[in-house]
């Protein structure tokens, strides 16, 4: 009986797997052994149900050997640390022998590691600052990564002072580069775009802000670093007029 009921529990997981994949229009991704990553119109699974009174806005990604480092910039609530969740998510779907939420291609690697620093893990009763959790998970990831690893940074080098910050995730992704390690990173930081234009192997990414409704697309394109819009986000949520004319003046 409890042979049975373990097959029958493994069974119906694979067939709620199946309807699911079905009734969402799911894909069967192709995967490799190399570092390649191809997602053709990726979906987050969890928001895009949650999308009930607008259409989900899907989102496409390429990255490999030669192109292995990703810095996605954009404003706020623009949908960064959602295309960064949705890259690794999909992954773990596809290793775990899911469908994915994607439309016509993709192709993703078995990565051997996956690492993912998002989100914000100060403790009063750890001592520790959310720069320092930050870095913490990332000193740990800088030991363990390698080129087949895939690695997941939200707001790199944020917490501190803007300038170290930068330098910072300047010389974290100079390392991750050299490792030939997948790494999808966001940031608000001029001084990384910069850097990822100069440095063979990082591209920009950026999340599209509509400047005439004031609204965020949620349309990610590749390979061109995009602004924060902080001024356009303050008038948006209803920050005063004068504050807003003595930050731009």
């Amino acid at each position: 009986l409890q042979q049975a009921a373990a097959a029958l529990a493994e069974l119906d997981v694979l067939a709620t797997f199946a309807v699911l994949a079905a009734e969402r229009g799911y894909i069967r991704p192709l995967v490799n052994n190399g570092s390649r990553l191809l997602i053709e119109d990726g979906r987050h699974p969890v928001v895009e149900r949650m999308a009930t009174t607008e259409p989900f806005i899907p989102n496409s990604v390429e990255m490999d050997e030669e192109n292995n480092i990703m810095i996605i910039t954009g404003p706020n609530m623009g949908g960064k640390t959602v295309a960064l969740k949705t890259v690794g998510l999909l992954t773990v779907m596809a290793q775990a022998g899911l469908h994915i939420p994607a439309d016509d291609h993709a192709e993703l690697s078995i990565f051997e590691q996956i690492f993912a620093d998002i989100g914000d893990e100060q403790s009063i009763q750890a001592n520790l600052s959310t720069f320092s959790s930050h870095l913490r998970h990332i000193i740990t990831i800088l030991e363990q990564a390698d080129d087949r690893t895939l690695v997941l940074l939200d707001e790199l080098g944020s917490g501190t002072d803007p300038a170290a910050g930068a330098a910072i995730g300047m010389a974290i992704l100079e390392r991750l580069t050299n490792r030939r390690v997948i790494t999808v990173a966001t940031t608000h930081y001029g001084a990384l775009k910069e850097f990822a234009t100069r440095t063979d192997g990082v591209e920009n990414g950026s999340m599209v802000f509509n400047v005439d409704t004031l609204m965020p697309t949620y349309r990610f394109r590749q390979g061109i670093p995009g602004a924060s819009y902080a001024v356009e986000i303050g008038q948006q949520l209803g920050m005063p007029e004068e504050v807003l004319r003595r930050a731009t003046t």
